[in-house]
């Protein structure tokens, strides 16, 4: 008896194993022609909106366009650079083929891992220029209006249009603060009147805006994204600034134009309004039957990483570094963008003014 009661357990587990190793290999079978996408977002933290908003146009991404095949492997950096290194060392673990970065802080520490083991990526959500110097073998491609691009449009209105004479700049301090501080005032070809600078977890500004106000000037330009950003600017309409207010393309992102109280005259720089286009109200339609809710920037965005890297492919099969390198303008649901040599884009831009209700109004094209 106790004979065939071993005898059984061993059936039983054998059984047990070899049809989880034919489930193995099926499942290997089924995806051995698929390309591997590594998905590196911040699906927690304050920015978990705009990550998972990224994360569902990516899904959907793959679910409508199937040729080639797609894995997704996502990976969340909770926006957070050591968070970050090792979400994206557990996308390597998984030997994908390509891979998907979000975020101004995930995308300059992953940056350089991302040369070492030479992944073709595409970064977006991602504004600003700290990449450049890690991406001389061409393995990076921007698909996001850059931070120093928006504030340079913004800065060549106010030399131009509104012939501004002292402004004063309030940058976050960060890379992304720095470029658009930078991109501004290469524009605007003068210095500020004066330049200050806040931490991105700042919690006490209202010192720093009234040294700004106490200068007088004709206009602010602030720069950055997140809790201080927002702080910055109710701080500056709170104390009654008659001037212009100015900023690149973060003003009107889901959480300034919750957080923000009065946005009414406020300048900022954006590609193109897509969402009266045909194409992407077709795609909001799909995207709000999958996710039961409209799409955001990000959602678009995400759908096309997967539709660039997908021309890539169609491109050059066998190496879609080089595919990715072969395509010099690309029709976004944001309009024509242009990838330049170095792995940044260009979009066209025009100069919007928020209303009173926070919808944007077009000033210049």
């Amino acid at each position: 008896m106790r004979k065939l009661i071993w005898t059984l357990v061993i059936l039983v587990v054998v059984g047990v194993f070899g049809g989880r190793a034919w489930y193995l290999h099926k499942q290997s079978e089924q995806n051995k022609d698929a390309i591997k996408i590594g998905v590196l977002s911040f699906t927690s933290g304050q920015y978990a909106k705009m990550g998972q908003d990224l994360v569902n146009g990516i899904i959907l991404a793959k679910e409508e366009l199937t040729k080639p095949k797609k894995e997704l492997v996502v990976e969340d950096g909770k926006a957070i650079a050591k968070e970050s290194i090792n979400a994206f060392n557990k996308m390597l673990f998984h030997n994908i083929d390509v891979a998907i970065i979000a975020g101004d802080i995930q995308v300059p520490p992953v940056a350089p891992l991302v040369a070492e083991h030479k992944i073709p990526t595409v970064m977006t959500i991602m504004g600003n220029t700290a990449y450049l110097k890690y991406n001389q073998g061409r393995h990076m491609f921007q698909i996001w209006p850059s931070n120093y691009g928006n504030s340079y449009a913004v800065g060549e209105y106010a030399k131009n249009e509104l012939k501004l004479d002292k402004v004063a700049v309030i940058k976050m301090g960060s890379i992304y603060g720095q470029d658009g501080a930078k991109g501004f005032l290469d524009a605007l070809g003068k210095p500020a009147v004066i330049e200050e600078e806040f931490k991105p977890d700042a919690t006490d500004l209202r010192p720093m805006v009234l040294k700004v106000l106490a200068t007088n000037p004709d206009a602010i330009f602030v720069t950055g994204h997140g809790k201080a950003y927002n702080s910055v600017i109710n701080h500056i309409k709170e104390y009654r600034f008659t001037g212009k207010i100015l900023s690149g393309s973060e003003i009107n992102d889901v959480q300034s134009v919750e957080n923000i109280k009065d946005m009414e005259g406020i300048i900022f720089a954006e590609a193109e309004d897509f969402t009266t286009s045909p194409k992407f109200l077709e795609f909001s339609k799909r995207y709000e039957q999958r996710f039961h809710e409209k799409p955001a920037l990000e959602s678009a965005f995400g759908y096309d990483a997967v539709r660039l890297l997908d021309e890539a492919i169609k491109r050059n099969p066998k190496d879609i570094r080089a595919g990715l390198a072969s395509i010099k303008e690309f029709d976004t649901f944001s309009g024509k963008m242009k990838l330049m040599e170095d792995g940044s884009s260009i979009f066209h831009l025009s100069i919007k003014e928020m209303q009173q209700d926070k919808t944007e109004k077009v000033i210049k094209e």
